[in-house]
């Protein structure tokens, strides 16, 4: 589709998830859209004492390696533990942010945003739950294909299909059998009640960077295996197709 000259230079503030994909969907217009960051490229660099990990199968790591990682936890005994990356916290922005003069909540300074330190937990939003917007769930069921066709979803058809829908594509991460017995006993006993599944992640499954189930998902991904918005934010400037303005 052509567009007039007054849409030829669009800008997009940030490069969270919500960011990105505004992103996408003008580069899929056959627009170059600038894309303004407080952060940098920098950002998704690994630390360099953690660098050489996604050389190595995780059974290879050294005792030291594991301690390195493990040091970079924040527990707690007084609630869920604060999910950092690679030890820093900086993805969550500052308490101290100002705007007008007028104290704001923390946003991220990230290259990425907070998926930088997310779980990458994802699901179609269902039906009943767009009952009052106004646009109708088959308008949108389309948009969620797309989008997740573009992005590294793991997921298997489970309960969860009855009130999420069945998974664009069934591939979902392995677990142990440990696991898979405690999912059939849930859903035995829960039946009717709760709808019970595997998690749906956005977690590459297969390919380069699939995920080599080390068990260090807390500490930040070594593999890059759970997806970071800023990987394909930086692919996109790679290839031409976005300009980044960085530290701005």
């Amino acid at each position: 589709q052509e567009y007039p000259v007054t849409l030829k230079n669009v800008a997009v503030v940030g490069t969270g998830m919500s960011a990105l994909g505004s992103i996408l969907a003008l580069v899929d217009a056959g627009l170059k859209p600038i894309v303004i960051e407080a952060g940098s490229l920098k950002d998704i660099e690994i630390p360099p004492t953690f660098g050489h990990l996604k050389d190595l199968p995780p059974k290879s790591w050294s005792g030291t390696d594991r301690l390195n990682l493990i040091g970079t936890l924040s527990a707690t005994t007084r609630g869920l533990p604060r999910k950092l990356s690679f030890g820093s916290s900086a993805a969550y922005g500052a308490a101290s942010d100002f705007y007008l003069g007028n104290k704001i909540p923390a946003y991220s300074h990230y290259l990425g945003g907070l998926s930088h330190v997310w779980g990458g937990s994802a699901l179609v939003t269902p039906p009943e739950e767009l009952r009052n917007w106004p646009i109708e769930p088959d308008e949108i069921a389309p948009y969620f294909q797309k989008c997740l066709s573009a992005l590294p979803y793991a997921a298997n058809s489970s309960s969860l299909d009855l009130h999420f829908g069945k998974p664009f594509v069934d591939s979902g991460l392995d677990i142990s059998n440990k696991d898979k017995i405690y999912l059939n006993k849930l859903e035995k006993n829960l039946r009717g009640k709760v709808f019970v599944g595997q998690s749906r992640l956005l977690v590459h499954a297969v390919g380069e960077n699939r995920c080599k189930y080390c068990g260090f998902c807390m500490t930040g991904c070594a593999y890059s295996s759970i997806f970071k918005s800023s990987d394909m934010i930086a692919q996109l400037f790679a290839d031409g197709k976005i300009q980044l303005l960085e530290n701005h």
